[in-house]
């Protein structure tokens, strides 16, 4: 039997992904614009309290991501 879907926040908005989706899908989801940017160094993924998360990190219900802009 299955788990269902959890719900994650990308720069504040709600993203539906599967249980166990990696931090890369919930931004894939979001805006695939944003993990290219995320992918080639331009843009940084970090948690709630402003930790750097990687695109290969577990998600859990609930989560918050923000995607940022470097520099």
């Amino acid at each position: 039997m299955g788990r269902g879907p959890v719900t994650v926040y990308v720069n504040g908005s709600p993203v539906i992904v599967s249980f166990d989706a990696q931090v890369r899908h919930a931004i894939l989801a979001y805006d695939p614009r944003l993990y290219r940017l995320v992918r080639d160094g331009k843009a940084e993924i970090v948690d709630q309290e402003g930790h750097p998360v990687d695109l290969y990190g577990a998600v859990g219900e609930g989560w918050v991501f923000h995607v940022r802009l470097k520099n």
